[in-house]
């Protein structure tokens, strides 16, 4: 079974190294921290103001 992009994301940075395996796995499953986009859908619109960090872990977007 492949990892989750977002699993394989998280160990891949040094910052995470010292997470426990289920620290990772509560944060990779935390609603609203890693968000999933479906094909097409506005991830965020021009003009409008945002504190978030917008990483693209797999696919492509448009601006």
């Amino acid at each position: 079974m492949d990892k989750d992009p977002i699993e394989e994301f998280i160990e891949s940075l040094p910052f995470f190294k010292k997470f426990s395996a289920s620290e990772k796995v509560k944060l990779v499953n935390t609603s609203g921290i890693f968000e999933k986009f479906k094909e097409g859908e506005v991830i965020i619109t021009e003009g409008k103001l945002s504190a978030a960090v917008f990483v693209i872990l797999t696919g492509k977007i448009e601006i």
